[in-house]
């Protein structure tokens, strides 16, 4: 007979893609958090999260770009309406990061959610 007492599954695993709403990132901005914006240069010159850093989606040098980021950090991602921030987890994944946000819906939640 096996008795299995006190386990516990604090092991940490890594969060690759957690969705959050516009409150929620403003919560994550106020924290130590990296923020991607990959929008094109001219949306993210109108209007663009405090703190965000823009690289826009470009499958040749987007890999590149990421690579000056702390893998080890929280990252936050945003495009127009989270269709592209969707197609750019598997490159977060297979560039080793640990967790990545989504702002569900994109820049036009954000912006949405502010009007109220």
């Amino acid at each position: 007979m096996l008795i299995i007492t006190g386990f516990s599954c604090k092991e940490k695993v890594p969060v690759y893609e957690r969705g959050v709403n516009p409150n929620q990132a403003q919560t994550l901005l106020t924290q130590v958090v990296q923020c991607i914006d990959l929008r094109a240069k001219h949306d993210y010159d109108q209007d663009h999260l405090d703190g965000a850093v823009n690289i826009p989606f470009d499958k040749e040098n987007f890999v590149k770009e990421i690579a000056n980021f702390d893998r080890n950090k929280s990252v936050l991602i945003y495009c127009d309406n989270g269709d592209i921030s969707k197609e750019t987890l598997d490159l977060f994944k297979s560039n080793g990061f640990k967790q990545v946000y989504l702002l569900i819906g994109g820049y036009e939640s954000w912006v949405n959610q502010r009007k109220f």
